[in-house]
């Protein structure tokens, strides 16, 4: 106990001398004095990161206010700025914006603003990525005079009627994962099992795997057998499309098909050859945009061919900025197509992205620009897209070999302007050749793939929870004869 005592005491007078060291009190001085300069430095500081955020705010306002006066200049001078136009009769127009024989809205304009200011509307009230155009009771165009005062092209009119004209693609207006749900049966192909092609089908109502051979019974089928495993395929609306691959004769002019061909999952007997690709390609990619079409992009080809269910029509659409070979394709806010890296063929993978929306007149490609989270690795390989909200989706990192994984990412387009890229958690990877890289949305929030089928049917599920799983269906092959 002494000891103890004595080793406490000896602390104390430790601290007191300590406490009583005129070089600790000096010291002491200086590190408040160097606290008080931190506080007065950080509070200087801050006062000037608010300082420059009103400037940046009045900066902003600024800005704002010389482009609203730069518009009321440009729409509200005097109209004698136009040597043709002529005095208005009247000082304001009503207009009336008409859909299909109905009026949608109206608005009034003074007859001295720009035709342009017309169609400021429009991107108000109708989809924001919709190309318009305008079209007067003698069904003429009005983007021919945007630049002109409303005084001039409609002088005696105190009222007029407008009629909208869309010009983009009539892609439904329901979501596209919504709109799936309303088709019964998803099916694959199976290659190199006997003589004639097989097909699985999978009914997402009673959830029933079947498969048959394409047997050329009919004759409606004979055309099928010209395909391969380098053929690209998709489904939609209860049909599985497939076209293009690589030729099995050494006659073809090309060394790859433009073959094309509809399977009527319902009823294979209506199943049928439809018109060729304007341009023989393989290791392209397919994707079905509800209500009506088909779009067949690059590959051997960086060309981009849209086929119209209704019309059975197809054309050259548009053209990507590079080829690429397996892109990974989904639509998003049912206006904007992605095609998501690929390879080159000879060279190697891409990692680059490209966009294009369906809703304007003229479909036109562009690199996106995006940002990683966390300094991940946007990975070069296969991807594998399933949709996760209406505004992002999950890409399955694919690398089709079980000696190698890759990861999965999300891609979030909220902003549209600066879309990001994040990891995606999933014990599960896909290992398997996947030639259709777009999960198929079935009941319940949940959605199917089938990768390419060899030896045993297998499936890769996403359930509500968005887990992914690898099912496995031994004898379902047998069914075959």
């Amino acid at each position: 106990m002494g000891a103890c005592h004595s080793k406490d005491k000896n602390k104390k007078e430790g601290d007191v001398i300590k406490a009583n060291d005129p070089n600790k009190k000096e010291d002491d001085k200086k590190t408040k004095d160097k606290e008080e300069e931190n506080k007065d430095e950080n509070k200087k500081n801050e006062e000037e990161k608010n300082e420059n955020e009103n400037d940046k705010d009045k900066d902003k306002e600024k800005k704002e206010e010389e482009e609203e006066k730069k518009k009321e200049k440009e729409n509200d001078s005097d109209s004698s700025s136009d040597e043709d136009s002529p005095k208005p009769k009247f000082e304001e127009i009503e207009v009336k914006y008409i859909l299909k024989g109905e009026e949608k809205y109206s608005k009034k304009y003074s007859t001295l603003v720009r035709i342009a200011t017309l169609f400021d509307i429009l991107y108000e009230k109708e989809n924001k990525y919709s190309d318009y155009d305008l079209l007067t009771s003698e069904m003429v165009s009005l983007k021919s005079h945007l630049n002109d005062r409303i005084c001039k092209v409609f002088p005696d009119n105190e009222e007029i009627e407008l009629n909208l004209f869309y010009m983009g693609l009539e892609i439904s207006d329901d979501i596209i994962k919504d709109k799936e749900n309303t088709t019964t049966l998803i099916g694959t192909l199976l290659f190199d099992i006997s003589d004639n092609l097989g097909l699985v089908l999978y009914n997402k109502y009673n959830k029933n795997i079947t498969c048959t051979l394409l047997k050329d019974e009919e004759n409606n089928l004979k055309d099928l057998n010209a395909f391969s495993q380098l053929s690209s395929f998709c489904n939609g609306g209860n049909m599985l499309y497939i076209s293009g691959g690589e030729a099995k004769n050494s006659l073809s002019e090309s060394p790859f098909l433009n073959d094309f061909f509809c399977i009527n999952l319902l009823d294979l007997k209506k199943s049928h050859k439809l018109p060729n690709l304007n341009e023989p390609r393989a290791w392209h990619s397919m994707i079905y945009i509800p209500p009506k079409y088909i779009f067949i992009v690059s590959g051997t080809t960086n060309t981009v061919e849209l086929f119209n269910t209704e019309k059975n029509e197809i054309l050259v659409d548009s053209m990507l900025n590079e080829k690429r070979c397996e892109s990974t394709l989904i639509c998003i806010n049912n206006a904007i197509l992605f095609a998501f890296c690929g390879f080159v063929i000879g060279d190697s993978f891409l990692s680059t992205i490209e966009k294009c929306n369906l809703r304007q007149s003229k479909r036109l490609w562009t690199y996106v620009s995006y940002q990683t989270i966390d300094n991940i690795i946007f990975e070069e390989c296969y991807y594998v897209a399933s949709y996760f909200s209406e505004t992002s989706i999950i890409l399955f990192g694919n690398s089709e070999s079980q000696k190698k994984s890759f990861q999965n990412i999300m891609f979030d387009l909220e902003d549209e302007d600066n879309p990001t890229i994040s990891l995606f958690q999933s014990e599960i990877k896909i290992s398997d050749v996947c030639p259709e890289k777009y999960f198929h949305s079935i009941s319940g929030g949940c959605s199917l793939l089938f990768p390419l089928i060899s030896g045993e049917v297998v499936m890769y599920k996403i359930d509500e929870n968005l887990k992914l799983s690898r099912e496995e269906y031994p004898g379902i092959l047998d069914q075959i004869s």
